[in-house]
C-alpha cells in the first residue's frame, strides 16, 4: 500500500520539510531540518516535496499510527489502515505552531566553568544541547509533545558523564514548564 498527505500551515503556505513516520516512539524531533532527515530515514520516513506532498510508497497492510511533523510545528498522529496494495490519501493536514516549552534555570553554577544543557528522550543521545555559563540567560527548548523528556546539567569540562538531571513529561499534550537545575549536585545523584 501507499500513503499520502499535504502537510500545509493555516494559510494554506506548504510545508517543505514535514516528515510521516510510521514509528512515532522511535520519532526523534530536531529543529534544524538537514539533521532531521539523516536521522529519521529509510523504511518508515517519508519526507515532503518543496509542495508539502509526502509519499509513503511502502506501507505495510495492516492498522498502526503514523505522526506527521515539521521543525517548529505541533506534530499531529493518526490510525491509519491499509489494505495491500491500497492507496491511502489522508489530504491536506494543517500543523500547527508548537507552543511548548520547557525553561531550564541552573543555579549553583561556578563562574569559571561552561556545562551542556541537554533535552534527551529516554533512550536516546542528546536531541538538543546547548552550552550555559553563569550569566547567560535561561535555557529555551521547544520540545515535542506527548513524550516524557530528561533534562541534564553537565559541566563541560567533566569527561566522567556525571550529570544532575530531572524528568518532564509532556504525555498529556502540550505544556509550559520551568525546571531549576543545582549545579552544585552533579555526580551526587
Amino acid at each position: 500500500g501507499s500513503l499520502h498527505v499535504t502537510a500545509v500551515l493555516a494559510d494554506g503556505t506548504p510545508i517543505k520539510d514535514a516528515v510521516l513516520c510510521l514509528y512515532p516512539k522511535r520519532y526523534v524531533r530536531w529543529d534544524e531540518p538537514e539533521l532531521a532527515r539523516r536521522t529519521n530515514q529509510g523504511p518508515g520516513w517519508a519526507w515532503s516535496d518543496d509542495g508539502g506532498t509526502i509519499c509513503m510508497r511502502e506501507a505495510p497492510a495492516g492498522g498502526y499510527p503514523v505522526l506527521l511533523d515539521a521543525p517548529g510545528m505541533q506534530p499531529r498522529e493518526f490510525i491509519v489502515s491499509v489494505q495491500p496494495g491500497q492507496q491511502v490519501d489522508l489530504g491536506r493536514v494543517v500543523l500547527e505552531p508548537a507552543d511548548g516549552e520547557v525553561r531550564v534555570q541552573v543555579i549553583g553554577a561556578d563562574e569559571e566553568v561552561c556545562y551542556y544543557v541537554c533535552l534527551l528522550p529516554p533512550g536516546h543521545n542528546p536531541s538538543h544541547e546547548q552550552s550555559w555559563r553563569s550569566g547567560d540567560p535561561d535555557t529555551v527548548f521547544k520540545p515535542v509533545p506527548r513524550r516524557e523528556y530528561w533534562i541534564c546539567l553537565q559541566r563541560q569540562d567533566d569527561k566522567s558523564g556525571e550529570v544532575v538531571s530531572v524528568i518532564v513529561d509532556f504525555s498529556d499534550g502540550v505544556a509550559r514548564q520551568v525546571v531549576t537545575l543545582d549545579a552544585r549536585r552533579i555526580g551526587q545523584e
